[in-house]
Formats: C-alpha cells, structure tokens, sequence
C-alpha cells in the first residue's frame, strides 16, 4: 500500500498525530524491523514460460541473450536479424 494512503487513513483517525515526515521516519523503522517479503501468489497454469533452449535446438539456431537497457545496441541487433 503507498504511503500517501497510509498516512491519510492514519491522520483521519489520529488529526493531532505526527506530521509527513516523521510518519514516513516511523514506517521505515517498523518495514526494517518486519522485514517484509512480497508473495505473489498464482494458479497452477495461470502464466506461461517458455523454455528458449528447446524452442531455438527445434528452429536449429542460437539464442544470444542481450544486455538489457542498451539503446546502441539496438541498431546492430536490428542489423543482424536482416541478415539472417
């Protein structure tokens, strides 16, 4: 839940309670304390994954992974997909 949220559901129930910043103080404090963990819970078959190794060894060709969040690289890919 964001802490704009949290903070407005706690002045309304507490108007003289602390103000923003030391609210936001406080909660890092209790999140560092809990140490809190994210579950993302799904059904069986609800997502799809897709095995590259097998899909590139059934087409007969390499999958070269990619460094991520590189803009230059994109003209060479762009390049060498022509060429094949």
């Amino acid at each position: 839940m964001p802490r704009e949220i949290l903070y407005k559901e706690y002045k309304f129930f507490h108007p003289d309670g602390y103000a923003r910043s030391t609210f936001n103080t406080h909660l890092l404090r209790i999140e560092q304390q809990l140490r809190l963990v994210m579950h993302l819970a799904h059904k069986a078959g609800d997502k799809v994954f897709i095995d590259f190794a097998s899909f590139a060894e059934h087409y007969i060709c390499a999958v070269i992974p990619t460094r991520s969040c590189r803009p230059r690289d994109k003209a060479l890919v762009e390049g060498a997909v022509k060429l094949i």
